[in-house]
């Protein structure tokens, strides 16, 4: 995990050693829980969106144009992607 990203996490709790999909699969909601799986599906589409910038940043030793346009623009992403998973879960 790119040095960076630990230090915006550390407010969300301990990161310690772990891995970005350690991470995120601790925060992910479960099989049968509150999402069905439509929704599930697309927040998993989201999470190999998230771990594919990582992994490409972390191939480069640090982020690629395209991983930090993507990270520089998440929180605007955020409703877009919170509308993807709605959308998902009504088809």
């Amino acid at each position: 995990m790119v040095k960076e990203d630990q230090r915006r996490l550390q407010g969300y709790g301990p990161v310690g050693n772990k891995t970005l999909v350690e991470v995120i699969d601790e925060w992910m909601p479960e099989k049968g829980g509150w999402l069905s799986d439509k929704e599930l599906a697309a927040v998993a589409v989201f999470k190999a969106e998230l771990l594919k910038q990582a992994a490409d940043s972390e191939k480069k030793g640090g982020y690629t144009r395209e991983a930090a346009n993507y990270f520089d623009a998440l929180s605007k992403l955020e409703t877009e992607k919170s509308q993807e998973i709605w959308n998902a879960s009504k088809k």
